[in-house]
């Protein structure tokens, strides 16, 4: 549903362009004016401008059969990772972790009712919960959103939770409103969330939580394991504590960087974006 707004600074033309691109997936990474005015429910004379202006400016490829996205869409990504600090104060400690449990380890972020995965290490795994960067999965089933959803007030937990998702997964279960009220009201006292096959058979979640210098829950470290070789037991009583330790010392990296006088510029290596911090006594930009 394309975004509408009252608001006279609301630029509904570039609302639209969002859309159009958040329209792409990996269910749907080829896109005709057709399919995306009859999704966005939008004149078709519309999308085609869009989709024009955005070839133009090297964001969609056109082929003979429709348009894709192209790679340069990644940079409207990096450009936010860039303003953040703990995903470099996070990489060694998810290639750190991720090697001790033999795991693939994550962090993601809420936004509106989803997780978003912005940082994750991959482990060889033959059964491995593919969960790529970018990819949204509905908050109110997964461990780490339901971890990040604890740290909002109610008014606001009730504000996020009205929004539809935007993931093209469906959960396999979800939980009545006061049921999942109950659980969350039980995260926020534990200080950490486990999930046993909410999204996909035969798979189990943890999360633990990373927070900025104001304490407040920014992101969730999380990890998903397939039951055949974590029992619910080895998850909570020996990965879990792990997971808390690690979720930890990024907090703690993640503070003290933001103490740093920092360069603009930022280098991005295999996926995460580490800063250089100013060593010099010139004023940081």
């Amino acid at each position: 549903m394309p975004h509408r707004s009252d608001n006279k600074e609301f630029v509904e033309a570039l609302a639209r362009g969002l859309d159009v691109i958040r329209a792409f997936n990996e269910f749907n990474p080829l896109r005709t004016v057709s399919d995306l005015a009859a999704e966005l429910d939008l004149a078709r004379p519309t999308v085609h401008r869009i989709l024009q202006t955005l070839e133009r400016l090297g964001y969609v490829v056109q082929s003979d059969r429709g348009y894709y996205l192209s790679a340069k869409v990644v940079d409207l990504g990096f450009g936010y990772i860039a303003s953040r600090g703990f995903y470099g104060a996070a990489r060694v400690h998810l290639e750190k972790l991720a090697a001790q449990i033999d795991q693939a380890v994550a962090i993601t972020e809420l936004i509106d009712s989803d997780i978003v995965y912005v940082g994750r290490v991959e482990v060889p795994k033959i059964l491995a919960y593919n969960a790529a960067i970018g990819q949204r999965l509905p908050a109110h089933s997964t461990s780490p959103g339901r971890l990040l959803l604890s740290d909002l007030s109610e008014e606001e937990l009730d504000r996020r939770l009205a929004i539809p998702s935007l993931s093209n997964v469906q959960p396999m279960v979800t939980l009545p409103m006061e049921q999942l009220k109950t659980e969350i009201a039980k995260i926020r006292s534990q200080g950490w969330a486990m999930t046993d096959q909410t999204m996909s058979v035969g798979y189990r979640a943890a999360a633990t939580p990373i927070f900025d210098a104001t304490n407040t829950m920014v992101a969730a470290l999380s990890i998903i394991v397939h039951a055949s070789e974590f029992t619910h037991d080895y998850l909570k009583n020996e990965v879990l504590p792990l997971l808390l330790a690690t979720s930890a010392r990024i907090t703690e990296d993640f503070v003290a960087m933001a103490k740093l006088p920092r360069k603009r510029i930022a280098h991005v290596e295999r996926g995460y974006v580490t800063f250089t911090a100013n060593s010099s006594t010139s004023p940081s930009v």
